[in-house]
């Protein structure tokens, strides 16, 4: 017997041939068939919807990391043109310790990362307590990424 989607393309004819029994049948599967593929379509924009969040937030992260290295070069721009006299600005390193892996990191820890560097470019006095609180947590294992500001 022919799938719901085959019998989509039977002919008048055929059609007005199948009993109301057969017909019956026919719109019951089209109707399992028609709630199948809704339900794999909105799983499938369900997707894509992570995809683009999870993109978003690596850019996000990419553009705060390049605007605190900026930061830093300016800083360190600043510092080697003061005289020594004028020694107020001092650079703090932050160290963001992070686990070295084959895979990306979770969204969640991304969202901790730019927690952090968002508290480093606006020079939050913050920062060392959200650092204390991410490596209390466990967050990381082997390697640490330096940002000097």
């Amino acid at each position: 017997m022919p799938s719901p989607v085959d019998r989509v393309n039977l002919s008048e004819a055929e059609v007005q041939q199948l009993s109301i029994r057969q017909l019956n049948d026919m719109v019951e599967e089209l109707n399992t068939e028609i709630n199948v593929r809704s339900a794999l379509l909105v799983q499938e924009y369900s997707h894509r919807d992570d995809i683009r969040y999870e993109r978003e937030l690596k850019n996000t992260f990419i553009s705060l990391c390049d605007k605190v290295m900026k930061k830093q070069k300016a800083k360190k721009k600043r510092k080697g043109k003061l005289t020594e006299t004028a020694t107020s600005i001092t650079g703090t390193t932050y160290v963001i310790p992070y686990q070295l892996c084959q895979m990306p990191p979770s969204i969640d820890l991304l969202l901790v990362y730019i927690r952090i560097l968002k508290a480093i470019y606006e020079d939050s006095p913050s920062v060392p307590a959200m650092l204390t609180e991410y490596i209390l947590k466990g967050m990381f294992i082997h390697s640490r990424l330096f940002i000097d500001v």
